[in-house]
C-alpha cells in the first residue's frame, strides 16, 4: 500500500507581500489620476486636447482596453517559466501483516520540455501582447474620433442657438413692421399670421436644437464615466486649417498592425502545437529508507511518454485553420481600411468644398438679400411675400451653413483618427 504526497515547490513562498505592494500602488495612482481630473474640471477654458487627456483618465473602453495589455504581458511571461518540480513523500508498507517492514521515500521529479514548445509558445504570447496594444491604440483612436465629433456638436450647438436668436430677433422686428403696417391698415391680417409662423418655426428649431444637446451631453457623460464636464467652458473652432491628406495612407493604422501581429501569433502557436507532439520527459531522483533495518537507497529514473494515439492532431489541424482565418482576417481589415480611407477623404474634400461656397457666396448674398427686403417692404416698394421668401432664405442658408461646419469637423476627426493626424497618432503608452 502507497501513501502519496505530492507538494509543488512554488507553495513553500507566499507572496504577500507583492500583493499589498500592488495594491498600495495602485490607490497612488489612482488618487494622481483623480487629481488630474480635478485640475482638468478647474480649467477657465477647456479644449479639445484637455478632453482627449480627460478620457484616456477616465475612459472604461480604454480602461479595459489597457488591461487587455495587462492580461497578455502576464500570459507572456507565464509562458516563459519553466514547469515546477514536484517534491514527493512516499510510505511503502513490504507487509501486510505489520506496518514495521516499510519503505519511506523523498523524491524530487522534474518535468524536461526536449521540443521548441516553450520558445514558440512565448512568441506566440508576445504576439498577442502586441496585437493586445495594437487593439488598445485603435480603441483609443475611436474613443478620441468620438470625443471629437461630440465637441465640434457641443460648438455647434452653442454657434446654432445664438443664430437662432440672431434669426429670432430679426423675425421679430419682421413682425413688428408687419403689424405697425396691419395697424395703420396698409397691409391685411395674413402678413402679421405669416410673420408669427416664421417666429413660431425659429422657436421649434431652438427646441430641437436643445434636445440635440442634451443627448450629445449624455453621450459625452458616458465616455467620461459620468464625469461632469462644464460644457459652458468649452473652447475651439470649427473653422480650422485644411488638412493635408496628399499623402496619407493607413500603413501604420492599429487595426492593421494589429491584423499583422495575429497572423504572428497564429504562426508561432502552431509552432508549438507541433512541437508539443514531442512528449516532455519526466526526470526523478529519490531517496529512502529500509524500515525497521533503517537500510538506505538511492532511485533515479526517467519516465518517457509513448505518443502512439494522441499525437496533437487535431490541434495542428486547428492552427493551421487558424493561421489561414488569421492571414484571411488580416486581408479583409486591409481592404476595409482602404476603402474607408478613399470615402472619408472624399467626405472631407465635400464638406470642405461645400463650406468654402457657402461661406464666400451664399452667405453674403442671403444677407444682402435680406437687407434689401427688409428695407423694400418697409418703404412699401416689396411685397410683404418678398421679404418673408428673403428672411426664411437667409435663416435656412444660416442653418444649412453651420451644418456644413458641423459636417466638416465630423469628417475630419474621422480623417484624423483613419490616418493618425496630430494626438491620433500617440500611442500613448505611458497614459
Amino acid at each position: 500500500m502507497r501513501k502519496l504526497l505530492v507538494l509543488p515547490l512554488f507553495l513553500i513562498v507566499l507572496p504577500h507581500r507583492f500583493t499589498y505592494a500592488a495594491t498600495a500602488d495602485g490607490s497612488i495612482e489612482m488618487a494622481a489620476q483623480q487629481e488630474e481630473v480635478s485640475v482638468i474640471l478647474a480649467k477657465q477654458e477647456i479644449a479639445l486636447p484637455d478632453l482627449f487627456r480627460l478620457a484616456e483618465l477616465t475612459n472604461l473602453s480604454l480602461a479595459a482596453a489597457r488591461s487587455a495589455v495587462d492580461i497578455e504581458a502576464g500570459r507572456t511571461r507565464q509562458a516563459g517559466l519553466y514547469p515546477n518540480p514536484t517534491f514527493d513523500v512516499e510510505v511503502e508498507e513490504l507487509s501486510t501483516r505489520t506496518s514495521e517492514f516499510r519503505k519511506d521515500k523523498v523524491a524530487l521529479v522534474q518535468p524536461l520540455i526536449l521540443s521548441g514548445r516553450r520558445g514558440a509558445a512565448v512568441s506566440a504570447a508576445r504576439a498577442n501582447h502586441a496585437s493586445a496594444d495594437y487593439a488598445r491604440q485603435h480603441t483609443r483612436r475611436e474613443v478620441f474620433r468620438r470625443i471629437h465629433t461630440l465637441w465640434a456638436a457641443q460648438l455647434y450647438f452653442h454657434d446654432a442657438e445664438r443664430a437662432v436668436d440672431e434669426l429670432l430677433e430679426v423675425a421679430n422686428r419682421t413682425l413688428d413692421i408687419a403689424q405697425t403696417r396691419f395697424d395703420a391698415r396698409a397691409a391685411p391680417e395674413s402678413h402679421v399670421t405669416k410673420a408669427l409662423l416664421e417666429v413660431y418655426g425659429l422657436d421649434v428649431v431652438r427646441q430641437q436644437l436643445t434636445e440635440e444637446r442634451v443627448q450629445g451631453t449624455a453621450e459625452l457623460l458616458s465616455l467620461f464615466d459620468g464625469t461632469q464636464v462644464p460644457l459652458d467652458r468649452l473652447v475651439g473652432s470649427l473653422d480650422r486649417d485644411p488638412i493635408d491628406d496628399a499623402s496619407a495612407h493607413v500603413d501604420d493604422h492599429p487595426a492593421l498592425w494589429a491584423a499583422k501581429t495575429n497572423v504572428d501569433a497564429a504562426a508561432a502557436t502552431l509552432r508549438a502545437v507541433k512541437a508539443a507532439r514531442v512528449p516532455d520527459l519526466g526526470l526523478f531522483v529519490a531517496y529512502g529508507k529500509v524500515r525497521p533495518a533503517d537500510e538506505g537507497f538511492v532511485e533515479a529514473g526517467i519516465s518517457i511518454p509513448l505518443p502512439l494515439f494522441d499525437r496533437n492532431q487535431g490541434r495542428v489541424a486547428e492552427s493551421h485553420a487558424l493561421v489561414a482565418q488569421a492571414n484571411q482576417h488580416l486581408r479583409i481589415v486591409e481592404n476595409d481600411l482602404d476603402v474607408t480611407l478613399a470615402v472619408t477623404r472624399q467626405r472631407y474634400h465635400t464638406a470642405r468644398e461645400l463650406r468654402d461656397t457657402a461661406l464666400n457666396r451664399i452667405v453674403p448674398a442671403a444677407e444682402r438679400g435680406l437687407a434689401q427686403a427688409q428695407e423694400g417692404y418697409r418703404v412699401g416698394r416689396l411685397p410683404f411675400l418678398e421679404l418673408i421668401d428673403a428672411q426664411r432664405t437667409h435663416a435656412s442658408v444660416r442653418r444649412q451653413m453651420l451644418e456644413l461646419k458641423r459636417a466638416l469637423a465630423a469628417a475630419e476627426a474621422d480623417l484624423m483618427s483613419l490616418v493618425g493626424v496630430g494626438p491620433y497618432g500617440e500611442t500613448g503608452e505611458n497614459q
